[in-house]
């Protein structure tokens, strides 16, 4: 029968293995892109927006949306995409198609280290509603928008409240710290003035570099009605 000490080896050996496994090598060359460049631009291209490019600044959110999507089959999908200002002009209709761009093509990767295929997690956090639960379900909804491989933060800034725009600023500031190797949509009616007055360090991180913000001001509205309905696939919404 094995002795305690035994165990504990034993343990410490299963350890050292797991470490092997998973550890990526100091020398290993950088990966390959998922795709070429040409590719990825063919299939953006391809793909069914849904979205009716009326002016220029609706042009602007529709390439950054291919753009985006791009970038993430080559496997570097930028760390922000920002879709701010005028109200009813498409900019949570577009987000939601990013992830319908995903769920198509970029719904499976692989593990690193084992190559065994994951599915990705996809998820669209509806900021104002974040309001209306207690807080145990608040911090549930958070705790999965972390560690999600897309996240759509929708309609940041609809919140109403002194100490909920307080706490609000806060947690998207912390989400956003957390999710810095990970893709995050973000959509608001604010304008880039209003979102830098109300936090500078969130407007600050929607405009470093590597990171796609279109600014909406003079588009009319646009509506989702006029759109063919989204896929039950799309979904789910925290």
């Amino acid at each position: 029968m094995p002795t305690e000490q035994d165990i504990k080896e034993r343990l410490k050996s299963l350890s050292r293995q797991a470490e092997r496994l998973f550890r990526e090598p100091a020398d290993r060359p950088p990966p390959k892109p998922s795709m070429t460049r040409q590719r990825a631009a063919q299939r953006t291209q391809a793909f069914d927006w849904q979205f009716e490019e009326r002016c220029g600044e609706t042009t602007a959110m529709l390439q950054a949306a291919r753009n985006a999507c791009g970038l993430a089959l080559m496997g570097n999908a930028p760390p922000i995409v920002s879709f701010v200002g005028n109200t009813g002009t498409g900019k949570t209709h577009l987000a939601k198609r990013i992830r319908a761009f995903w769920g198509q093509h970029m719904a499976w990767r692989s593990v690193p280290g084992i190559g065994i295929p994951a599915a990705r997690e996809m998820r669209m956090l509806k900021w104002a509603t974040l309001q209306d639960v207690d807080l145990a379900e608040r911090r549930r909804r958070l705790a999965i928008a972390r560690t999600a491989d897309l996240l759509i933060i929708d309609d940041i800034g609809a919140e109403h409240g002194e100490r909920m725009t307080q706490w609000a600023a806060q947690q998207i500031l912390s989400l956003l710290e957390s999710r810095q190797e990970l893709a995050t949509v973000i959509t608001s009616n604010m304008t880039m003035a209003e979102l830098t007055e109300w936090d500078a360090r969130i407007a600050d991180r929607m405009r470093r570099p590597g990171c796609l913000l279109v600014e909406v001001t003079e588009a009319g509205s646009y509506s989702e009605a006029n759109t063919k309905a989204l896929p039950q696939t799309e979904r789910p919404t925290l």
